[in-house]
C-alpha cells in the first residue's frame, strides 16, 4: 500500500469505524481547591489547564514604570500580582488571586559594544534570535519552542538538548532586571542571587529585561536516522555527550529510535537555509480536521492498532516526506531535507506562525489537537534502568506513543536552585498522550500504562517533573517537597524573603513550594481527577466509566486507571506491511 493510499484511507477510517463518541455537556463542578466565588475573571494556560481566578482582567504595560505603577497599585489595594508571558505553562503556577500582569508588551532589545543582548521579558525566543542573526550573533542552545516569552523561558528553566553546551536559557542569564514587592526596579547580577533567579518560578519579582552574552552566528546540520533500541542501554549517553545537540525519539513498539543529530557549522554562510517542523510543529487544516475525528474514533472503540498507524506516521515523517505532514527540516515546508543545513536557531527550534491553513495544533477552533505534555528530569545514569521499567510495564498493559514517541533530552549540571538539572547530569523524558474531545469524561487509550510509567519516573527514578508540565498530582505539595534539594529550596525561599518580604506575588503554587498550603488551583470542570493526573485513583469515581482503579500486574504501588476486564500487552509493530515505503 503506498503513503498517499494509507492517507486516504486515514480519512476513511472516520466513516468505517463510525464510533459515537460522547458531547454531552459537563455542569462544572468547582473544586473545593479553587479559589473564591468573589473572584471576577478567570483565565487559564494557552491550552485549558488550571482555573485561575483573580480579582481583575490581566493588565498589559508597555514600560517598566507601568509595571512599577501596577505593582504599587497592588501594594496600595492590599493585592498580590502576578506576571506572566505566553502562558504555556500547564500549571497553575501562572495563577494569581488578585492583578496578572501580561508581559508580551514588555518588548526591549538591544545588543551593546560587548555583544551582551538585552531582552524584555516579554520578547519571544523567535524575535530574540531573528534580532541576533541580524547582527551577526547567536546564543549557544535554544528551547525547542520559540513561542515562548524571555521572561517566561526563565523562569520555568526551559530548554533544549546539550551537554556540550549550556542547554538552557536561564543557565545562560548573566543579568536580570526586576520590579521587587515593594515595586523597587533591582538589578540582579551577583551569582548568589542568579542561582535563585535564573528559574525564578515568577515568585521572587517581576522580569523586566534579561542579559545573555551572545557568541558568532552559526549554522547547524541536522541529521534525522533510525537506530534499534538497543542504543538506549548505554551507547545513549555516549552519544549525547560526544555530539553538540541532540535528541532522540523512542518507539517502544517498533522497537526503534529516531536519532535527531545537530552538528555546528562555524561559517554561517554555508549554503542551507532549512528551518525545522519538530517537537511542536505547525499543521494543516486538513491534518487536524481528518486527524482529530479518526484518532477520536480509534479512542473511543479503544483500538491500539489504529493507534499503531497513527504512530507509524508520526514515526516516518522524523525523518521522511508523508502527505499533509509538514517537513521536518524543509525549505519550502513541502519536502523534507535530511540532512539538512540551515541557520541554528530556525533548524533547532520551532515557531508556530498562525498564519492561514498552517497553524499550531491547538489553533484550530473547533479542530484543535491537545495533548497531555508530560516531563520529567532523572539522572543521565539512571536511563538504561528506565528504559528496562518501561518495557516491562509495556509488557503488562497496552500503550502507544503517536506523538513524537517517547522524547528524550539531555543538559548538564546547574547550580541554579530549582533547575531540574541541579547538581547532575540530565535526562529529560517527555510523551504526549493525546486528550479526548471530552477530557473530563473519556480516557486516552493506554492510560494505566501512562500513569504507571510517570509514578515510576518519580518514585524510583527521583523524576523532576518539569515547572510547566506534567498534571496537577506532579505539583503537590508532598511531590514539590520530594523533588527539591533540602539546601537549594531553602536558598530560594531566603531569596523569596528578600526580593518580596510581604509576599505580593506568592500564589498557590508559590504557598505549595514553601508548605504552607495543599491548595491547587483545579480546572472547574474537572470531575475525574485522575483523567487528567490530577490525583492518583483511590476510588472508581477517580476514573472514567467503564475503568477500574486498580493495579498492572507486578506494581502494586502504582495505582492507575484500567478498562474493565482487559489487560492486554503492548504488541510489536508489524513493519511487514509497510517495509518498502520504509526502506526508501
Amino acid at each position: 500500500m503506498k503513503i498517499h493510499e494509507r492517507i486516504t484511507v486515514l480519512r476513511l477510517l472516520i466513516l468505517v469505524l463510525n464510533i459515537k463518541t460522547s458531547s454531552s455537556r459537563i455542569r462544572g463542578q468547582t473544586s473545593k481547591d479553587t479559589a473564591a466565588e468573589s473572584h471576577s475573571y478567570e483565565y487559564t494556560s494557552f491550552i485549558k489547564g488550571p482555573g485561575c481566578q483573580s480579582l481583575e482582567p490581566p493588565r498589559y504595560p508597555t514600560t517598566y514604570q507601568e509595571v512599577v505603577s501596577i505593582v504599587k497599585e497592588a501594594i496600595k489595594k492590599g493585592v498580590r500580582v502576578k506576571a506572566f508571558g505566553a502562558r504555556h505553562s500547564s500549571t497553575d503556577i501562572i495563577c494569581t488571586d488578585g492583578i496578572p500582569i501580561d508581559m508580551h508588551r514588555i518588548r526591549e532589545l538591544s545588543l551593546d559594544e560587548n555583544n551582551i543582548v538585552t531582552v524584555g521579558a516579554g520578547v519571544t525566543v523567535g524575535v530574540m534570535t531573528e534580532f541576533l542573526m541580524d547582527h551577526g550573533r547567536g546564543l549557544p542552545i535554544l528551547p525547542a519552542f520559540q513561542n515562548i516569552t524571555v521572561g517566561g523561558a526563565i523562569g520555568t528553566g526551559a530548554h533544549g538538548s546539550s551537554f556540550k553546551y549550556i542547554a538552557s536559557l536561564s543557565d545562560q542569564t548573566i543579568q536580570v532586571l526586576i520590579v521587587d514587592g515593594l515595586g523597587n526596579i533591582r538589578s540582579i547580577d551577583s551569582e548568589e542571587d542568579l542561582k535563585a533567579f535564573r528559574v525564578h518560578l515568577g515568585l521572587l519579582g517581576i522580569i523586566l529585561h534579561v542579559k545573555f552574552k551572545t557568541i558568532p552566528l552559526f549554522k547547524f546540520r541536522a541529521h534525522n536516522y533510525v537506530m534499534e533500541e538497543e542504543i538506549l542501554s548505554g551507547k545513549i549517553i555516549d552519544m549525547g555527550l560526544e555530539t553538540d545537540q541532540i535528541m532522540f525519539h523512542w518507539f517502544p513498539s517498533f522497537r526503534k529510535v529516531v536519532v535527531a543529530n545537530w552538528t555546528r557549522v562555524d561559517d554561517p554562510n554555508t549554503p542551507g537555509n532549512a528551518h525545522t517542523n519538530a517537537l511542536i510543529p505547525p499543521t494543516t487544516a486538513s491534518f487536524n480536521y481528518f486527524g482529530k475525528r479518526a484518532m477520536e474514533a480509534a479512542q473511543a472503540s479503544n483500538s491500539i492498532q489504529v493507534m499503531n498507524f497513527f504512530q507509524y506516521v508520526s514515526f516516518l515523517a522524523l525523518f521522511k516526506t508523508v502527505p499533509d505532514v509538514l517537513p521536518i527540516y524543509t525549505e519550502n515546508n513541502i519536502h523534507v531535507i535530511n540532512p539538512a543545513i540551515g541557520y541554528y536557531h530556525r533548524l533547532s527550534s520551532v515557531g508556530c506562525l498562525n498564519k492561514g491553513w498552517v497553524q499550531c495544533p491547538w489553533e484550530h477552533g473547533k479542530d484543535g489537537v491537545y495533548a497531555m505534555d508530560n516531563e520529567m528530569a532523572i539522572d543521565i545514569y539512571n536511563l538504561p534502568k528506565f528504559v528496562t521499567r518501561v518495557r516491562d510495564i509495556l509488557s503488562k498493559s497496552s500503550a502507544v506513543f503517536p506523538f513524537e514517541g517517547i522524547l528524550i533530552r539531555f543538559s548538564g549540571s546547574s547550580d541554579a536552585h530549582m533547575s531540574l538539572s541541579r547538581g547532575r547530569k540530565t535526562c529529560h523524558v517527555e510523551f504526549y498522550p493525546f486528550e479526548r474531545k471530552n477530557r473530563y469524561m473519556d480516557p486516552i487509550v493506554g492510560m494505566a500504562a501512562y500513569q504507571a510509567i510517570m509514578q515510576s519516573l518519580v518514585n524510583e527514578f527521583q523524576g523532576r517533573s518539569h515547572w510547566g508540565k506534567s498534571g496537577a498530582y506532579y505539583h503537590t505539595t508532598e511531590q514539590l517537597r520530594r523533588k527539591l534539594d533540602p539546601s537549594a529550596r531553602s536558598a530560594f525561599i531566603t531569596t523569596m524573603k528578600a526580593f518580596d518580604p510581604n509576599g505580593l506575588f506568592l500564589n498557590d503554587f508559590g504557598r505549595r513550594l514553601l508548605g504552607e498550603s495543599t491548595k491547587q488551583n483545579w480546572d472547574p470542570l474537572v470531575k475525574h481527577c485522575a483523567l487528567l493526573d490530577h490525583c492518583l485513583c483511590s476510588s472508581q469515581n477517580d476514573c472514567a466509566l467503564g475503568q477500574n482503579c486498580s493495579r498492572i500486574d507486578g506494581y502494586p504501588n502504582y495505582p492507575v486507571c484500567l478498562p474493565k476486564n482487559q489487560r492486554h500487552k503492548t504488541r510489536l509493530f508489524d513493519f511487514s506491511h509497510f517495509t518498502i515505503y520504509y526502506n526508501q
